[in-house]
């Protein structure tokens, strides 16, 4: 036992030796980072043999929290490698690396947290070299990811707020709320598709480039408190009031197994350019108490759940779903002459709902649920040859379509058509309240293959065609 003490002593010498033979860094200052050795006395920085930042993590506390403190932690375009190994390997991007002497057992989770003035700029790779561990990145000031990914990383939890923890472990961080302090995807992109959970929590989220992740990705937007464990995000109403918490306004593409984009903020919403919002295994869901502006086309192989508290969701890309879609708006819905098509079931629920030459499909049941329902033409220019192009709304059900309102049914030059039987209700039908429902069907189709069944006060039909095997 005694001879492999001297050779095991010589390696860690010769380990600390390399930084400075192969032009490395103090334990204090790294181009990239610089660790706060005040608050993380252990913690230092080296460099590979092929000049990549190599970060030598804190000991793990004994809940397996490596706490590593930074007054800049920036990840350039070499890349930059937290060593999670007691022993010498190759990593990924570094190449041959010596074990951390540090550990004296591998972090599950390693926490990296900047308390200056300074964002983090993640230009490159990030690799956690030895055993996976959850990385997570507090930066109060913000971020710009711009050609960022993440190697050997379990799960990934970036913040624009500072830690919270508790008998050493992370319960949690406050956000904060100064704009300024953004989370900005820039052109080049993020990329985690390795990873299993992504989440970014910041009070403004911006993307300009493409987005992967490899199972769970969530975009998370407040302005007070984010609880670790739960991943539920907290808002205040002190804040000054902003338009949109999540702002996708260039064209950018998301990719996850599922997907979750949620704005907490009183009145903030989120803004989708062109592009395309996939999920591959699970769910996409989009939540937020102000506007939905979704003009990227969503697609999901499960359900597709978008949701506005308080605001309208407006629609110029198509939806898909091979399973269930269900959009609940509290003011307007706003279909500009696209697709919402659920292979099972499609659910609307709104004050309004304006399907303006738009197709609302389920290849099983639809339901619809408002004050007011438009089913109207989309009338656009064609400004190439001067000519009008008109579409009309089609609402169509594989089975039963079913609609209930409260004040008026607008079915103008357009098409309500179920397979199985269409029911049409005053919301007041089956109470003691008076019936109100007006229906205007103008020149407008409605037809079931099995019946038709109308409760309303009026009934107006001008030019139209109402086919059942049954009216009632």
């Amino acid at each position: 036992m005694h001879t492999l003490k001297k050779p095991f002593t010589l390696l860690l010498i010769l380990s600390h030796l390399n930084a400075f033979v192969l032009g490395g860094v103090s334990n204090v200052y790294a181009a990239n980072q610089v660790v706060d050795t005040t608050k993380s006395p252990t913690t230092f920085i080296d460099t590979t043999a092929n000049g990549v930042d190599l970060i030598n993590i804190a000991n793990p506390n004994s809940v397996g929290v490596s706490v590593n403190h930074y007054n800049k932690f920036n990840v350039g375009n070499q890349g930059a490698i937290l060593n999670n190994s007691k022993v010498m390997g190759t990593s990924q991007l570094g190449g041959a690396v010596y074990g951390n002497p540090n550990l004296n057992q591998n972090a599950d989770i390693i926490l990296n947290e900047v308390g200056s003035t300074n964002r983090s700029v993640l230009n490159g790779a990030l690799e956690v070299f030895g055993k996976n561990a959850a990385v997570v990145i507090a930066n109060p000031n913000g971020f710009d990811c711009n050609g960022c990914s993440f190697i050997n990383t379990s799960k990934l939890t970036m913040v624009s707020g500072q830690s919270r923890m508790s008998n050493g472990a992370i319960t949690g961080f406050k956000i904060n709320n100064d704009l300024t302090s953004d989370f900005i995807i820039h052109e080049l992109g993020l990329y985690a598709n390795n990873t299993n959970d992504v989440d970014i929590i910041s009070r403004a989220i911006k993307l300009r480039g493409e987005l992967q992740a490899k199972q769970d990705l969530a975009l998370k937007q407040g302005n007070d408190y984010y609880d670790y464990t739960t991943g539920e995000v907290k808002s205040n109403t002190n804040a000054a009031p902003i338009e949109f918490g999540i702002d996708i306004s260039h064209l950018s593409n998301i990719s996850a197994g599922s997907i979750k984009l949620i704005v907490t903020e009183k009145g903030a919403g989120v803004n989708t350019a062109d592009g395309d919002i996939i999920t591959d295994l699970s769910n996409l869901e989009i939540t937020a108490d102000g506007d939905l502006v979704l003009k990227a086309n969503l697609s999901s192989q499960t359900d597709i759940n978008l949701t506005s508290h308080h605001g309208n969701i407006t629609q110029s890309g198509d939806i898909k779903a091979v399973q269930n879609i269900d959009i609940n708006a509290n003011q307007t819905y706003q279909n500009e002459g696209k697709d919402t098509i659920a292979q099972a079931n499609l659910a609307i629920t709104a004050n309004t709902v304006n399907n303006q030459g738009g197709q609302l499909a389920a290849g099983g049941n639809l339901n619809i649920a408002v004050d007011t329902l438009n089913n109207t033409r989309n009338d656009t220019q064609d400004t190439t040859k001067t000519q009008e192009k008109t579409q009309g709304g089609l609402i169509y059900a594989k089975n039963q379509l079913q609609i209930t309102a409260a004040n008026h049914l607008l079915n103008d030059k357009s098409s309500i058509v179920a397979e199985g039987d269409i029911v049409i209700n005053d919301t007041n039908h089956g109470t003691n309240n008076d019936l109100n429902l007006v229906i205007d069907n103008k020149s407008g189709v409605i037809k079931a293959d099995n019946n038709i069944t109308i409760h309303a006060k009026t009934l107006n039909n001008t030019a139209y065609r109402y086919d059942a095997k049954q009216k009632r």
